[in-house]
């Protein structure tokens, strides 16, 4: 046995060498091997195993080291996140714009055309805050489950720069669907 992994990140909690595999039952138990390390020996290695083909490492993942299925995964994820941010703005620029009756009465009553898009500017800056906060408090409990299971560590795990970058994200399209909305029903009013 070469090692015991305590977590194993899915990948199984023992790990042996191939000789013992083979020496336990005459079929092979896996479909390819990554190994890395001095070329030749790599390579000596495979030629002494029949039914084995040598691949290097940069031609299964690229020069970056990134398998192709995780560039597959990323763009299907983010198709489906733009499909739900697309529903977001199309709801925020629907409830907007329903609320043409509301901005002419305001306009009536002496409200300016920049004061209703000011209130509307402030209406969707606390609306993504709410939706900002609501994301990370339903999210962070599994999200720490899964870093405790997976990681070890009781916090959500992955790149810190994602919670801006989302919360960033959250209050452009709330601004730009509830901005450009009431200005459309504003000009219609």
């Amino acid at each position: 046995m070469v090692a015991v992994y305590e977590r194993g990140f899915g990948f199984g909690g023992v790990i042996v060498w191939t000789d013992l595999l083979a020496a336990l039952g005459g079929d092979r138990w896996f479909d390819g091997l990554l190994i890395d390390g001095d070329a030749a020996a790599v390579s000596s290695w495979a030629a002494a195993r029949p039914g084995l083909d040598e691949v290097s490492a940069p031609a299964l993942f690229g020069d970056g080291g990134t398998a192709p299925e995780h560039w597959i995964n990323s763009l299907v994820l983010l198709v489906m996140l733009g499909y739900v941010l697309m529903a977001v703005a199309n709801s925020l620029v629907a409830s907007t714009m329903r609320r043409g009756p509301e901005f002419a009465a305001l306009r009536v009553i002496g409200a300016t055309r920049r004061q209703v898009l000011a209130m509307v500017t402030r209406e969707s800056a606390v609306m993504a805050a709410l939706a900002i906060m609501a994301g990370l408090a339903v999210s962070v409990v599994p999200l720490s489950l899964l870093g405790l299971g997976v990681a070890g560590r009781p916090w959500p795990q992955g790149p810190l720069w994602l919670v801006p970058a989302v919360s960033a994200t959250v209050v452009l399209i709330a601004y730009a669907a509830t901005r450009t909305a009431a200005g459309r029903a504003l000009r219609a009013g």
